[in-house]
């Protein structure tokens, strides 16, 4: 039937299973693993690596601290200006 529906012959070594699921029933298929697998190299992982220059971070951390403590200083300015 299967043939019929796609048009195509079915290898002999294929194997089709039905399952009919009900509320109580959960079916999962798994795939075969590949095979054409290999590791990375590691200048193959740092093309891909995520991350951020330590540059850049350093000087977000150092602007992001100076823009908080202009902060509180004009906090504390108009607290002693107002008595807060």
């Amino acid at each position: 039937m299967l043939e019929r529906h796609t048009g195509q012959k079915l290898p002999a070594q294929v194997k089709i299973f039905v399952h009919e699921e009900d509320a109580n029933t959960l079916h999962f298929s798994i795939p075969p693993a590949p095979t054409n697998l290999s590791e990375l190299s590691d200048e193959d992982l740092e093309k891909v690596a995520g991350g951020t220059d330590v540059g850049v971070t350093i000087l977000t951390i150092l602007v992001t601290s100076g823009i908080a403590s202009a902060g509180v200083s004009v906090a504390t300015m108009a607290a002693t200006k107002y008595q807060w």
